[in-house]
């Protein structure tokens, strides 16, 4: 019996790889995408956030710069996001999807920074004041 089980644990391996292989490949829909909004508290001189977005998921993070102050946003990802940036004077700026992001903030008032992801992608984001 022991012999006749040696002879088919190939097969069954190769099968619970294919199993495992398309669970994991499963994409989410945009419907189920998630939109979460996270406020950088502005007393902190650091912080630090290390966030993952789904499949066309969107993270809204709204800082305030105070007046003569300036801050520094650096966001790292494993993936190419893309990101749009809304400043205090209600103007938008979007960057291309890339994988680095470096941005100084000078202009007193509230910024909202808009992350996008077309794939899953882990990132970090750290603001400096």
């Amino acid at each position: 019996m022991f012999r006749t089980i040696r002879n088919y644990l190939p097969i069954i391996s190769l099968s619970l790889v294919i199993s495992t292989t398309s669970l994991l490949a499963a994409p989410v829909t945009l419907e189920g995408a998630k939109t979460r909004t996270i406020h950088v508290d502005a007393a902190d001189d650091h912080s630090f956030y290390n966030e993952v977005l789904a499949n066309g998921g969107k993270d809204t993070y709204t800082l305030s710069v105070g007046t003569n102050k300036e801050t520094r946003v650096v966001i790292r990802s494993e993936k190419a996001i893309s990101l749009k940036v809304q400043a205090p004077d209600g103007s938008f700026r979007s960057y291309a999807p890339e994988k680095y992001f470096s941005l100084d903030l000078k202009a007193d008032g509230e910024y909202t920074l808009d992350l996008e992801a077309i794939t899953v992608s882990l990132y970090t984001l750290e603001v400096t004041q």
